[in-house]
């Protein structure tokens, strides 16, 4: 059995200032009994410094928040802050499984709920639930706020949405591959979403493909021949890049027009047919003054049924110069 290791800093120059993007890693860890029963209580904890200590972005930032019924205190740290790892890593290792009087269940909506509060748009945050079960809350409080269902309502009607508009992930590692057959289904229909087990084969880990934002400029010879690269860095392996599918459309001032791209693991190659060529002339016309069109690429990609990843920018500024030239005639008068 493995835990996931998500290990990446991404690397791009946007609109000529470089920027880094950081990748966020919480950890959302069952602490029931039912781990130590099942024997896997220290492997996990093995497993899971094994991963912290393996980042190699300095500027990750790392939450493990233990959870039972409710979650209990997270532990943040950085991973630059040596002193704070060396904690963190002690903290792991000396966690015991908490008993509450009354004893305890398995809050799966209630831990999710708290990764929320942790997720920011600024970075590439991927959430790593670690469970030996099933949603079982056995508080009655807790029981009647986290309904049975609300995992699978929660997968269905709120992850995707959340995910996407804040560039989050989610992997969900069933730790005995135990997992509902219906809570399995849904995470695999889920988009930004894994469902993982021991020994099942699937990638562990989050890929990226990062586009350079950068202004792309181009000029007349543009509505003739209409192509334009976006350079790209990525993680994926090379084997997969047939495998990616991307859309995409230029658009600006009422002008919308879809592109072809091809993918080539350096660059999306860009293209637009000859009829949207013709209506960029139209729409924004040559003129004898020096003006400038401000338009914008839009980027999608297909999700991967190999492997989970992350597009890192999904908009590009473009430029369109469209000057006309002018013609002077020269008379030479003799007097």
């Amino acid at each position: 059995m493995r835990i996931l290791l998500l290990v990446f800093a991404i690397l791009y120059s946007a609109l000529g200032e470089a920027q880094v993007i950081h990748s966020k890693q919480i950890y959302l860890w069952d602490v029931t009994l039912s781990m130590k029963q099942n024997v896997i209580w220290d492997q996990v904890k093995e497993q899971m410094v094994a991963s912290l200590t393996e980042v190699k972005d300095l500027d990750t930032e790392v939450i493990v928040v233990p959870f039972q019924d409710d979650v209990y205190e997270e532990r943040r740290v950085t991973v630059g802050d040596a002193a704070g790892m060396a904690d963190l890593v002690h903290w792991i290792e000396d966690y015991d499984v908490p008993m509450p009087k009354g004893g305890h269940g398995t809050n799966i909506c209630r831990a999710l709920e708290r990764a929320e509060d942790f997720v920011i748009k600024e970075n590439i945050d991927c959430v790593f639930l670690m469970t030996d079960g099933t949603h079982e809350p056995k508080r009655a409080d807790m029981a009647q706020h986290y309904p049975e269902g609300c995992l699978t309502e929660y997968l269905q009607d709120r992850w995707c949405t959340f995910a996407t508009e804040l560039d989050a992930y989610l992997v969900y590692y069933h730790l005995l591959g135990n997992a509902d057959p219906d809570i399995q289904r849904v995470t695999e229909e889920t988009c930004r979403a894994m469902g993982m087990a021991p020994g099942d084969g699937t990638p562990d880990r989050l890929y990226y493909i990062s586009p350079q934002v950068q202004v792309i400029a181009r000029d007349e010879a543009f509505i003739s021949s209409p192509t334009f690269s976006v350079p790209v860095t990525t993680s994926l392996p090379s084997a997969l890049y047939d495998n990616c599918t991307f859309s995409g459309t230029l658009e600006g001032a009422g002008y919308t027009a879809p592109l072809g791209i091809t993918f080539n693991g350096t660059s999306l190659e860009c293209s637009l047919d000859a009829s949207a060529a013709a209506k960029l002339d139209r729409t924004f016309p040559a003129s004898v003054e020096e003006v400038t069109y401000e338009l914008e690429v839009k980027l999608a990609m297909e999700p991967l049924e190999e492997a989970m990843v992350a597009l890192t920018a999904d908009r590009i500024p473009f430029q369109f110069h469209h000057f006309e030239e002018r013609w002077f005639d020269i008379k030479l008068v003799e007097e």
